[in-house]
Order: structure tokens, then C-alpha cells, then sequence
């Protein structure tokens, strides 16, 4: 079963626009041209070990406090996270340089691309292959041209490409288009095959506009419905269902990917022109919620939390409402994981059971240092935290203080239960 996780990791990262990777037509004066750069672009393996970073400085949560902490060589807010690896760009020398990390806090490979190419995708195969999909300038045509090459996640192998696409990633999974999406069908719209990077053919490309890859579910928009389409071998694409636009009341112009948003394996979260947005299950179609401002997904229990007007929502694993909070209009999520979802609302961070709805403490009340928010957790039980002005990686190795995560699905301390009101929690410092 494909996961992935569709957001553009580093959008915005970086301010140096060059040929290719971001479409633009020009390159910045007193920029390296992009043909003329000395990259690294074959992954390297590398045993290099990432420093340790002292838990004393910091205000950690109890899911990671017994876990070793080392500092991750990418800035804040970087990186994506499949299957217990990590991967991140950082800008060196003019250039980004990916690395991936696996849980337990090893550097598995690095690789270099061009500083404009910022967009990336991990997901799978339909073999379960984990896959690292990385952007880049060349090709066959006259042009400096936009392609793309997947590598495995854990080695660094080519697994295909490069193939070329008609420009940057624009998402959600394998889509890349000629021009950033703002709003509408950008020209050359491109959706790829995780399996070999071949384009996945639309039946009416001229009438037909994608909204996003969605672990191998393409969805696809006419002036009618909304059709879900998957690879059925060779080239073509089957139908997997098909909804009319109007059961929900839909514009086909208004149906898009809610931008900044990661709302989990099997659902998509579509911006459709109402206030909010709606939860749609890929599996048949149908819309779990309305009116939705975020949605998360815990992969240790299945379950499901809503941010919409009213507050904070749990779906159980089958798709039911199972219990509500009360939440700030400006309420965040920041991450899911080990059956508990951390919520930044009002300036505090505030933790809660994914199946129950009950908070649970978090923290220490009695802590100090810089509070360390995780923002990505993995099923390995590693956690990618930002404290203050830096990133911390809590790995799966024996910290200090206790014992090694057990690596099950969502491991790590799960929070101690607590009866006090929703409105309490860890404020920032």
C-alpha cells in the first residue's frame, strides 16, 4: 500500500530562482548558471554521525523523553518524513543538498540539486518499495528542462529516471506543472507513475484537470464529476469511482487540493468554494466532514481529528464521530502520532488522545528550557521536534534517561491522562 506525504517540503526555503526547477525564464544576477554547477547528484552513502544535542537545555514531551536526541542537518520546517526516514534539503554553497536520515539517527545517503529545485516526494511503489522522488535541470530537450528522478529511500539507488516533466512539483504527490498553481489548470500538467516515472494518461486532458496524486489515486475534474483513477497496468488508468459534481453542490472551477495541508493515508482534503474544507474518503468518494479547516491522521490507532468552526473533532478508524473539544478559532495542529495529537491554540501547546478526545499531559508542568514541539512523528517512534530556533530529532536509540523505543507502529510514551479543562496546557516560552 503507497504512502506518501504530499506537501512541498521547503517551499519558499530558499530566495535563488533559476532556470528549470522553478520555470522562471532567467536566472538571478551573479548566480551560478545551473549548467555550469560542480553537484553531487548520485547519492553517496555516508557515516557521518549527527551531533548530540543536550536534553537538559530543553522542555521535552514524555512521548520522547527517554529517547537520544541528535541535531538534523536541515533547517526548520524542512522535512518530510516516510516510513521512520527523514529527508530534508539544506542550501550549501549555492546548491541543496538532501539528506536522508533514519530513525535511529544514522545519515543513509546525501545527494546535491540545483538551489531551485526544492520540491520533492517520498512515497512507494506498489511493490512497497519507499521511494525519494528529486528534482532537477537537464534532459534531451534543447532547453534546460525540469526532470525528475526516484531513488530508493533507504540506499540511494536509482530506482528510475530521470524523465523529464513539463516544470516544478506542484502536488499533492506526482504532479508537476509548467507554472506554480494559483488558481485553475496550469498548462502541461503532469501526474507521474510511482512505479517507473512514466506520465499516468488522462482519458481528456483538454477538458479534464487533476487536483492531485494521492498514493497512486489520481483525482481528476471535469465540468461534471469528480473521478478517482488508478494504474491498471500497461499505460492506461482505471476508473475507481466516479462522483457527480452536483450530490455535494460542487463547481468544477472551485475543486482543488487544500493547499498546506497532510490529512493522511486514504483521504483527500479538497478546497470546493464553501468556508472550509471537505474530507473526502479515496476508497468510494464519499465526504467524512465539511466545513473543515485541517485534517490529521494518527497512524498508530487509524483515527482521524477535525479542526473546523466548532472546535476539535475525532473520527474513529471507520470514519464515525466519536468525540469533540473545544478549540481557539486560530487553534493549529502541529503534529499526530503514538495515539496523540499535539495542537498549538492560543500560545500553549496542548495534547490529546486521537480515540478519546481526553487530554493528556504532555509535559512536565515543572520543566524548563526551550519547549521542544514535535512535527513530525514517526511509526518508528522517532520524532522531529523544533525548540526555540532549532530543529531536534529524537531517535530510536537509548537515551540517558531510559530505554529505547520499542519500534511498533506510533511507539513512544503515550500522554498521561488528565482531567483538567481543554483550555490548559504548556504555554511557549
Amino acid at each position: 500500500m503507497r504512502r506518501h506525504t504530499p506537501a512541498v517540503a521547503g517551499a519558499g526555503l530558499l530566495a535563488v530562482a533559476l532556470a528549470g526547477c522553478t520555470g522562471s525564464a532567467e536566472e538571478p544576477e551573479g548566480a551560478t548558471p545551473v549548467e555550469q554547477l560542480d553537484l553531487q547528484r548520485e547519492p553517496q552513502l555516508s557515516d557521518d554521525p549527527l551531533p548530540e544535542v543536550n536534553p537538559e537545555d530543553l522542555w521535552l514531551p514524555y512521548q520522547i523523553e527517554q529517547l537520544a536526541l541528535v541535531a538534523p542537518p536541515w533547517p526548520i520546517g524542512a522535512a518530510q518524513e516516510h516510513h521512520g526516514v527523514f529527508v530534508a534539503p539544506q542550501e550549501t554553497d549555492g546548491a541543496l543538498e538532501f539528506r536522508a536520515v533514519d530513525a535511529d539517527g544514522s545519515i543513509l545517503w546525501w545527494a546535491q540539486r540545483p538551489a531551485s529545485c526544492t520540491g520533492f516526494v517520498l512515497t512507494s511503489t506498489t511493490e512497497g518499495q519507499d521511494i525519494a522522488v528529486l528534482a532537477d535541470v537537464g534532459g534531451p530537450s534543447a532547453e534546460l528542462a525540469t526532470t525528475v528522478s526516484a531513488h530508493d529511500l533507504h540506499t540511494g539507488d536509482l530506482v528510475w529516471g530521470p524523465v523529464e516533466v513539463p516544470g516544478p512539483h506542484r502536488g499533492p504527490g506526482l504532479v508537476y506543472a509548467e507554472m506554480p498553481d494559483t488558481f485553475g489548470q496550469p498548462a502541461g500538467t503532469v501526474a507521474l507513475d510511482a512505479d517507473t516515472g512514466r506520465t499516468l494518461d488522462v482519458a481528456d486532458p483538454v477538458d479534464t484537470r487533476m487536483v492531485g496524486e494521492y498514493d497512486g489515486v489520481l483525482l481528476a475534474v471535469d465540468e461534471t464529476e469528480l473521478t478517482a483513477l488508478e494504474s491498471g497496468g500497461g499505460n492506461g488508468l482505471e476508473v475507481r469511482w466516479q462522483v457527480p459534481l452536483s450530490d455535494y453542490g460542487w463547481s468544477a472551477d472551485e475543486v482543488a487540493a487544500a493547499a498546506g495541508t497532510n490529512p493522511g493515508q486514504d483521504v483527500a482534503l479538497l478546497d470546493v468554494g464553501a468556508e472550509g474544507h471537505s474530507l473526502l474518503d479515496l476508497t468510494d468518494g464519499a465526504v467524512l466532514a465539511e466545513g473543515v479547516r485541517d485534517a490529521v491522521t494518527d497512524a498508530a490507532t487509524g483515527a482521524r481529528v477535525l479542526l473546523d468552526a466548532d472546535g476539535l473533532h475525532g473520527l474513529d478508524p471507520e470514519g464515525e464521530a466519536s468525540w469533540s473539544a473545544p478549540a481557539g478559532a486560530e487553534a493549529q495542529f502541529r503534529a499526530v502520532g503514538g495515539a496523540l495529537v499535539y495542537l498549538l491554540d492560543g500560545g500553549a501547546v496542548r495534547v490529546h488522545n486521537t480515540l478519546t478526545g481526553e487530554i493528556a499531559v504532555g509535559y512536565d508542568s515543572a520543566g524548563s528550557g526551550d519547549i521542544a514541539i514535535p512535527e513530525l512523528i514517526a511509526p518508528t517512534g522517532a520524532v522531529l521536534l523544533t525548540a526555540g530556533d532549532q530543529s531536534v530529532l529524537a531517535t530510536t536509540q537509548q537515551g540517558p534517561s531510559g530505554d529505547a523505543a520499542n519500534g511498533a507502529e506510533g511507539g513512544g510514551t503515550i500522554g498521561r491522562a488528565n482531567s483538567a479543562e481543554p483550555s490548559r496546557g504548556i504555554r511557549r516560552r
